[in-house]
């Protein structure tokens, strides 16, 4: 799935090493899911409805018409 960039925001690349030890990978790992949790504590609903947003139809913003013969 493609999504654009927010306005304001460069995506970067991030380039994982292959030197760490499992044990670095491992930390690494924790702390990413940790931080994530912590992100999804507090903007729960804000992610949620960005989501929503993202995979509505670009002319989501106006209500869906039913077909003539319905």
């Amino acid at each position: 799935m493609t999504t654009k960039p927010t306005p304001g925001l460069n995506p970067v690349r991030l380039e994982i090493p292959d030197h760490w030890t499992p044990e670095t990978a491992l930390a690494v790992f924790e702390l990413i899911n940790d931080l994530r949790d912590q992100i999804w504590s507090r903007y729960a609903i804000d992610i949620q409805d960005a989501l929503r947003r993202q995979l509505l139809p670009c002319d989501a913003d106006e209500a869906p018409t039913p077909p003539k013969d319905f």
